[in-house]
């Protein structure tokens, strides 16, 4: 890396990155990091191991990182401060909208007051969301109106861990300050002129739904990025083979835009060809809306494109680098958004990796055209996979195969779409355009369905840890790199070091590659440190660890002990969101978990088994619990947990039924006595009172797991005895009141309890009956809703409880 420039740009993103992602605390550190390479290089001597270095370069790059370390300390401010206003007065210019099948979705800039704090949300722009029968006062708008409604404006509060979604990050870097639901129909205070970008979309979108019906889904995804009507069928098909990112206007859009300005401005001299493909690379950025991930790729495939003209690869990797730098400037939290290291890390292995690899042996049989496609499919995958692992815990095995083949297929989808958008005044000539484009389409998904039919298409990987990565990117520098120069370098530099005491001197190594078997041992020793350090032996569990996952408003909760891995119920699932696969498979495969011995599910309830059934397809489970309810099991919302069980890989012998007096012992100690259901109550009862209640005893310490049993079912358990001490209780029923009975957890005399509950909800849950009673009892209390993923360890005799928010 001989440019300064790029040096210079790295400087300042790593900076940068130590505050954005250390936090304020960490800047005493940066402060103090930077003060010590100014000191070394103040204290700089010609004979020392930097020699090499140029004296100003050096005190360049400490200023570059002392720059990016202070730009990025101001990141939080860019955050909006988490606000909720319900059915607030809102007046505002729209600067996008579109009309959706289940309602309408668009961008706006409040310009009038909204709620009591509408003086300072004037300015701020909201994604605004339309939904049911509130859509149809919103049919006829267009971008550039300016309307007033009521709607609920939201400014999410920050993740509370456990797999959440982080939105404020989400908006702020999209240049939004959160989302505002409609609750009234649209009144038009001014009408607005939309853009000609949106009425040419509009028009393409008519004229597919009239010709083609259905494929505009894939279109529109394909066209400009928007996948508002793409089938779920067809966004899983694009997801399990990895070529999603087709639908989100990225760098591979950008490129394939340019391949197709460059084609058709052929008759240009150089200079006004360049100036034509950045023409055709901004009018593709506004139509897609100009929102910042699409504004990033184009400006990203216009400076690669210079560079490419310019002098080779190093120019293209200093624009790169300074585009980097200068997007981090102008929003210190793009550090933190995976679409900006997807695209900085992608155009990075093809510019670097790609030529690399092209000098590669096995690759000189493959024919021009196919060789091209392997190679930036390779090279990108190999600088973004253990980003892909660490964001998504899964690895699509046919991804590669997949982008190779069918990613210039639907590239030549989109280039022949934009040829038949600005060949609409000659309709036969668009009519041919298009009836192309969907032929390609359907092509495309025939070979993405076969693909996504192959076995372990894509696999679910645990999180590998630290050094997985540390080592990657340092087997892709050596990859890259000049390897005889830098061997060269670092034995020429180690001997300026001060001797050690017993050390002494020889001859120097002989060069690499010089002979025998040198070259071979490097690569296997890498391997080796590799696997010892991903397999760490000697990082064994001891203990209780009881963990309360934050699902939203559910349950779901992970015991670990030194030889059992259990977790009690599986979360929520609903329409857009399904808890098993969002929140609970990622956060068992970040903590290294490959297997389950138990799944106990308390009882039916959506918000408790919801995500049981990608669970048993998508992780080895050895059992399932639930609670013998008898005929109960035919109820509708049995039947169907039954039925998702029986279509799993799980043998039917491994479903277990337990009720009041059964207990289970676990090699490492662990005890589970059932305390219910003791008996089976009419009928009308709901399933909650027929929940798993069971005390869990390990160490000394119980636990008492109470699902969602009410009243009802608290009273049979007093009445038959199944009140025993407990340290620990899991409260019923999200904090219910149905579920407070003072005279019943009198009995108890717990060290702390724990209520699982989803922020927002609109159960009223916790009622201040439940929270109350325990604060007057000064038990200490820990919520999912207020401190997000919550920890309870038992450990030599002693227990204390962790959270995302505060620490006992």
């Amino acid at each position: 890396m001989a440019d300064d420039w790029v040096k210079f740009s790295l400087a300042i993103i790593l900076g940068g990155a130590l505050s954005v992602w250390g936090g304020p605390g960490l800047a005493p550190a940066g402060l103090a990091l930077a003060a010590g390479m100014t000191a070394g290089v103040l204290l700089w001597r010609p004979q020392s191991f930097w020699a090499y270095a140029r004296r100003p370069l050096v005190l360049f790059l400490v200023l570059g990182f002392l720059a990016g370390f202070l730009c990025g300390v101001g990141a939080p401010r860019l955050l909006a401060p988490p606000l909720a206003l319900a059915r607030a007065p809102v007046e505002g210019r729209l600067l996008d909208w579109w009309v959706e099948t289940d309602g309408g979705r668009g961008v706006i800039r409040l310009s009038g007051p909204a709620g009591a704090d509408g003086g300072a949300m004037v300015g701020r722009v909201y994604d605004l969301r339309v939904w049911g029968e509130t859509a149809a006062g919103w049919t006829d708008l267009t971008p550039g109106d300016i309307i007033s409604f009521s709607g609920d404006i939201l400014q999410p509060e920050p993740p509370r861990g456990g797999g959440d979604f982080d939105a404020p990050l989400y908006y702020a870097v999209r240049g939004l300050s959160g989302k505002i639901t409609a609750r009234s129909a649209a009144a038009v205070v001014q009408d607005g002129r939309p853009p000609p970008t949106w009425l040419l979309r509009l028009e393409v979108r008519r004229w597919v739904e009239t010709h083609w019906p259905g494929r505009e889904g894939v279109l529109e995804g394909i066209l400009f990025g928007q996948t508002a009507r793409l089938s779920a069928e067809d966004a899983e098909r694009y997801k399990i083979t990895g070529v999603y990112h087709v639908f989100a206007a990225s760098g591979s859009n950008v490129a394939f835009v340019m391949a197709l300005a460059w084609a058709v401005c052929f008759f240009l001299p150089r200079p006004a060809r360049v100036l034509a493909v950045w023409g055709a690379v901004i009018f593709y950025a506004l139509l897609c809306s100009g929102n910042p991930p699409i504004l990033r790729a184009s400006l990203l495939g216009s400076v690669v494109l210079l560079g490419r003209l310019g002098t080779g690869r190093v120019s293209g990797l200093r624009w790169l680098a300074l585009t980097a730098a200068g997007l981090f400037a102008l929003n210190p939290l793009y550090l933190k958004d995976i679409s900006f290291l997807f695209s900085y890390g992608a155009t990075w292995g093809i510019l670097v990796v790609t030529p690399v690899l092209a000098r590669r042996p096995w690759l000189s049989q493959c024919p021009p055209a196919l060789r091209a496609a392997v190679l930036i499919s390779v090279g990108a995958q190999l600088a973004i996979t253990p980003l892909l692992l660490l964001v998504f815990q899964r690895l699509s095995l046919i991804g590669i195969v997949a982008n190779a083949v069918v990613l210039f297929l639907l590239g030549a989808v989109l280039e022949l779409g934009l040829l038949g958008m600005l060949t609409l005044w000659l309709p036969p000539l668009a009519y041919a355009f298009y009836q192309a484009a969907v032929w390609l389409v359907a092509l495309a998904d025939a070979l993405l369905a076969l693909l996504a039919r192959t076995p372990a298409g894509y696999v679910w990987v645990v999180h590998p840890g630290l050094w997985f990565y540390i080592v990657w990117y340092a087997w892709l520098f050596w990859l890259v790199s000049d390897r005889e120069k830098l061997a060269f370098c670092l034995r020429i530099q180690a001997r300026r070091l001060p001797a050690l005491p017993g050390r002494r001197e020889g001859p120097a190594p002989a060069p690499a590659g010089a002979g025998g078997s040198g070259p071979r041992r490097g690569p296997l020793v890498l391997l080796l440190v590799l696997l010892l350090l991903l397999w760490s032996p000697w990082q064994g569990r001891t203990g209780l660890e009881v963990t309360f996952l934050s699902v939203g408003q559910g349950d779901c909760i992970l015991v670990r002990t030194a030889r059992e891995t259990i977790l009690i119920d599986t979360g929520p699932r609903g329409e857009r969101r399904d808890a098993g696969e969002d929140i609970i498979m990622p956060y068992l495969l970040r903590q290294g978990i490959r297997r389950l011995d138990f799944i106990f599910l308390s009882h039916e309830d959506i918000d408790h088994s919801g995500g049981l059934p990608f669970l048993l397809n998508n992780m080895p489970v050895d059992s399932l619990a639930l609670p013998e309810v008898g005929a109960r099991l035919r109820l509708p919302g049995w039947e169907s947990v039954l039925s998702q069980a029986a279509a799993s890989p799980l043998p039917p012998e491994r479903i277990m039924y337990y009720k009041a007096g059964d207990e289970l012992t676990f090699a490492s100690g662990l005890r589970v006595s059932v305390a219910g259901p003791a008996e089976i109550l009419d009928a009308e009862e709901s399933g909650n009172e027929h929940s798993l209640v069971f005390y869990l005893t390990y160490a000394g310490y119980t636990v008492l797991f109470t699902g969602d049993m009410g009243l009802p079912q608290m009273e049979t358990l007093r009445a038959r005895g199944y009140i025993q001490p407990a340290d620990f209780i899991k409260i019923p029923h999200h904090g219910s009141k149905n579920s407070q009975d003072a005279a019943w957890w009198d009995r108890f005399a717990p060290r702390a309890v724990f209520i699982q509950v989803g922020a927002n909800n609109t159960f009223g849950h916790p009622a201040a009956e439940v929270t109350d009673y325990w604060a007057e009892r000064g038990v200490p209390l820990y919520r999912n809703d207020t401190q997000g993923t919550i920890r309870l360890t038992v450990k030599d005799g002693r227990w204390s409880v962790q959270s995302d928010v505060s620490e006992q």
